[in-house]
């Protein structure tokens, strides 16, 4: 059995991190470079394997784009190893168990320090090393229950371990976020519970917002759901979202941006047999704007198999993710197109066209998380709206428009979300073609002209009366 544990992309080569032989006495951690090639498939360009005298997994990925680093475990040891991107070992760094338990979930870099989050004895664990394998310092946290640590972020001079504890709150396996300063000291740690067995799985940031995901157990189901949760960097929560099906829902990874928040899990398409997951599961990926919304839930798998999402990477319009699939269980990675900037609206056909009048009806769809819309009109195809001033600001999601001279009119429009406008829409072109007057004369006109022809008659009559008076 190979199991794809992680991913890390960048502009050039997307980066895996796994286990081959896993559950095996020989296994190994695993590390594999892969391109997209000019014909958009996936190209594997090397892949190596790392062994010691017991079996060894890799768990997690972390890349500065020149350097990698992957953080792993085998008997009584968490080892970290630093390779270049030619898939060479660098060097390798060992933290000794001492005989005791311990569990490695995840690694994150802020420059030249590298960070590995899990599990020691009964504790959460931080451990810190320097560029060159040596380490820095090392941190437990915990009481008398259990604590874990799943996954490790940070930025500048702060780094986030999230996971579970027993020991607080209400002490019975709740979500726990810790803020950490450059230095190992604990700067705030956060509990949050709603019933039993709420955990969080992965974390990740931008600016001064915090995502996470984990599962949260349905008491009128008797299963998991989805949690997602977005907190300040003050320890403040902002929001939470619980989403799940009749069965089993799992979140296990998490990556965002300033507009959208991306899930990578599992759902399982049965309950628990014997407090056991079915082996009958589906990747899922979900997609949230920022401000909690869901936008897409996607799910992928094979009849009769289990297929299980352990890690997503986002980059550019790219998102990737990595697991297990088949019922042999082996790695995958899939591609999919993720619109990671701000979508445009979709202006949909204008109403009446050609219009007879000069009044008609712009439509479009709502994008989720708009702040508003900018509308352009010219008459001119519009190609570029760098120095052009909006034409209208809109709340709404449609106008009517009269306009008072015939001709071709053009329009595009745009989302602003955050003080961030998007790119234009597909362009939508009206005509505006006034009929002419009508041809027959009737009514009113009649009359006019029937005088008309009245008054002629009798102005010509008193002429010829006047001309024969003369000659006379």
């Amino acid at each position: 059995m190979d199991i794809a544990e992680d991913v890390w992309a960048d502009e050039d080569a997307i980066y895996v991190v796994g286990s081959i032989e896993e559950n095996t006495t020989t296994s190994k951690l695993m590390l594999s470079k892969f391109i997209q090639n000019i014909h958009m498939q996936r190209e594997q360009i090397w892949s190596v394997n790392w062994s010691s005298n017991s079996a060894t997994y890799g768990k997690g990925i972390w890349s500065n784009g020149t350097e990698i680093f992957t953080i792993g475990e085998y008997y009584n040891n968490f080892v970290l190893i630093k390779w270049n991107i030619d898939g060479t070992e660098i060097w390798n760094s060992t933290w000794n168990l001492k005989g005791e338990f311990g569990r490695v979930h995840s690694v994150w870099g802020i420059s030249n320090e590298i960070y590995v989050s899990g599990v020691y004895i009964d504790d959460l664990v931080l451990i810190k090393w320097n560029n060159e394998g040596t380490e820095i310092w090392n941190r437990t946290w915990g009481g008398l229950g259990w604590e874990e640590g799943f996954d490790v972020w940070g930025s500048g001079n702060d780094i986030y371990t999230c996971g579970s504890t027993s020991s607080y709150g209400a002490k019975s396996n709740d979500t726990l976020i810790i803020r950490w300063n450059s230095d190992g000291i604990r700067i705030w740690n956060k509990t949050w519970s709603r019933v039993n067995e709420e955990y969080l799985t992965s974390i990740y940031g931008n600016g001064d917002d915090l995502y996470v995901c984990g599962s949260k157990w349905n008491t009128n189901e008797l299963s998991t759901d989805v949690l997602i949760m977005k907190w300040y960097t003050n320890g403040t929560l902002h929001w939470y979202k619980v989403t799940g099906e009749e069965y089993n829902d799992i979140g296990t990874s998490i990556w965002a941006n300033d507009y959208h928040v991306y899930i990578g899990g599992t759902t399982f398409e049965k309950g628990r047999n014997d407090d056991e997951f079915e082996e009958e599961g589906d990747q899922l990926i979900l997609k949230y704007s920022y401000s909690g919304v869901r936008e897409e839930k996607l799910t992928w798998g094979y009849s009769n198999s289990n297929e299980s999402c352990n890690g997503i990477y986002v980059s550019n319009d790219n998102l990737y993710t990595v697991g297990t699939y088949g019922p042999h269980q082996s790695h995958y990675i899939i591609r999919y197109y993720s619109y990671n900037h701000i979508q445009p609206p979709d202006l949909l056909q204008i109403t009446p066209n050609p219009s007879l009048n000069g009044s008609f009806f712009l439509e479009w769809e709502e994008v989720t998380g708009a702040d508003y819309y900018n509308l352009y009109k010219d008459i001119h195809p519009i190609l570029d709206i760098s120095h052009r001033t909006p034409y209208q600001s809109l709340m709404t999601t449609n106008i009517t428009e009269v306009v008072l001279l015939e001709g071709t009119y053009f329009y595009v429009l745009t989302t602003v979300m955050k003080g961030a406008e998007s790119v234009i829409s597909l362009p939508r072109i009206v005509n505006v073609d006034f009929p002419e007057p009508p041809k027959n004369i009737s009514g009113y006109n009649v009359l006019i002209l029937f005088a008309l022809i009245v008054f002629s008659v009798i102005w010509l009559s008193i002429q010829q009366k006047g001309k024969k008076t003369t000659q006379t």
